[in-house]
């Protein structure tokens, strides 16, 4: 699991969700993970290039 707030993180964020896979970003490995859970607010999401895709994915997680 990744938790990140803050716009501060938006940058990492990006790099290790949607950026390659690679020693200088660690969390990036978790693009790999078959279980991994990323959660965000809003500013720390802020930088990502697909994040309509990830919120339209996030809205089937909910309970019935």
């Amino acid at each position: 699991m990744l938790i990140a707030t803050g716009s501060g993180k938006s940058a990492a964020v990006a790099a290790a969700v949607e950026g390659a896979l690679s020693a200088s970003c660690p969390a990036s490995i978790l693009q790999w993970h078959p279980d991994a859970v990323v959660v965000l607010d809003g500013a720390a999401a802020a930088g990502l290039r697909n994040r309509d895709y990830y919120d339209d994915a996030a809205a089937g997680l909910g309970t019935p």
